[in-house]
């Protein structure tokens, strides 16, 4: 059986190494389009910026951390409580101390602009980079 587990590994460590020389090599491509650079300086920034994810990547994880935070917050209202609430009648006006697994507390005012920021940063940022260039 082990030998039959250990008879794909190499496959699937090629199909690995093959997607991740892929993703390499469009980011290059996309270093290359979006600066102008010569392909070996696109190689050279995208290596130095893998060093350095690879050595920093706590800064990564607490912005992935906040991000799924917010994220999770937001799928729970809107797919638990709106959606699988509608389908057992748990949305709108409903008698006290019913339906409390459908029911998320309100942000609040403070919370809100949290929120806000977390999203707007996460999908805000590509579209204020355009508006600044002008394209």
């Amino acid at each position: 059986m082990l030998s039959l587990i250990l008879g794909f590994a190499p496959s699937i460590l090629n199909g690995v190494v093959n997607y991740l020389a892929r993703a390499r090599d469009a980011q290059v491509e996309m270093y290359k389009a979006r600066y102008g650079a010569s392909h070996e300086t696109a190689v050279a920034a995208v290596t130095a910026y893998g060093q350095v994810a690879s050595r920093w990547w706590f800064v990564a994880a607490g912005q992935a951390l906040l991000l799924w935070s917010v994220a999770i917050y937001i799928a729970k209202l809107l797919v638990w409580d709106k959606v699988v609430g509608a389908f057992v009648g748990c949305v709108g006006h409903t008698a006290p101390d019913t339906c409390m697994l459908f029911s998320t507390d309100d942000v609040g005012a403070n919370l809100a602009w949290v929120v806000s920021a977390v999203v707007l940063s996460a999908f805000g940022g590509g579209l204020a980079d355009k508006f600044l260039k002008g394209q």
